[in-house]
């Protein structure tokens, strides 16, 4: 079996990120995927069968998109509820827009015990 941690493997992945930019991958895809790496070279190097991480001194890029930020305002979002096709969906929308959930996760996992009815609060 070979170990990998030369000089020859941490350049081949610095190419590899260089690669990704040149094919114009988003930076939050090239982050994910150096974070991604890193984790499976480090899982391989505690099972001894890497003596080093080559991803290990790559430096991912931020994950954050801001181009794809957008605020709905209260306006828009009654829109967007009112042109919901049932009622789990409309609830969804306005927990997501008014009561800062992220959907679907946080939703499920809310349980009616979790609900203050004499402050209004969940």
């Amino acid at each position: 079996m070979r170990l990998v941690g030369n000089n020859r493997e941490r350049a081949d992945a610095d190419r590899f990120v260089i690669w990704m930019k040149e094919q114009g991958y988003a930076p939050a895809t090239i982050g994910r995927t150096i974070e991604r790496a890193r984790q499976f070279f480090r899982a391989a190097q505690r099972a001894q069968l890497l003596d080093a991480n080559p991803f290990e001194d790559v430096k991912a890029p931020l994950e954050t998109n801001p181009a794809r930020l957008y605020f709905v305002g209260p306006d828009e979002a009654r829109r967007l509820v009112e042109a919901c096709p049932n009622g789990e969906r409309r609830l969804h929308v306005a927990l997501a827009r008014w009561g800062g959930l992220r959907i679907p996760s946080e939703a499920l996992a809310l349980e009616w015990a979790g609900v203050d009815w004499e402050r209004q609060r969940f």
